[in-house]
């Protein structure tokens, strides 16, 4: 695939999404850029990719929005329902484990990368 350089605006660089988290002893810091191409050319400027799936829980999301955004949708309907089953929040972990086992069983099907990161009890920052 060519990009022609010379269509981006000065100073804008067509690299794809850039997505991050950095565990430290007391959090994590997660971050992501804000623009959403369609080949070389963007479409969005200000889009949102860190997504919340539950109350200490968020992820980075990458690759085809609609993808990463209905697997985040049923991720966080299955937390709630952990939530309520337990009495207590999820822990990170098992977020992480319902977002790699829906991403693993769709592979074929789906364009997403995607990072999980929070912090719980049990564990602190993951």
């Amino acid at each position: 695939m060519q990009v022609d350089i010379g269509r981006l605006k000065s100073g804008e660089v067509n690299l794809g999404t850039s997505i991050m988290a950095v565990q430290f002893k007391d959090g994590v810091i997660i971050g992501a850029d804000s623009r959403t191409t369609t080949g070389s050319y963007i479409a969005n400027r200000v889009t949102d990719k860190l997504t919340h799936v539950h109350d200490r829980v968020y992820c980075c999301r990458s690759g085809s929005a609609a993808d990463t955004q209905a697997i985040a949708d049923i991720v966080h309907y299955y937390l709630q329902m952990y939530a309520q089953q337990f009495g207590q929040p999820p822990p990170v972990h098992t977020a992480a484990t319902l977002f790699q086992k829906l991403c693993y069983e769709n592979k074929d099907a789906l364009s997403a990368g995607i990072i999980v990161a929070g912090w719980d009890k049990t564990n602190g920052p993951s």
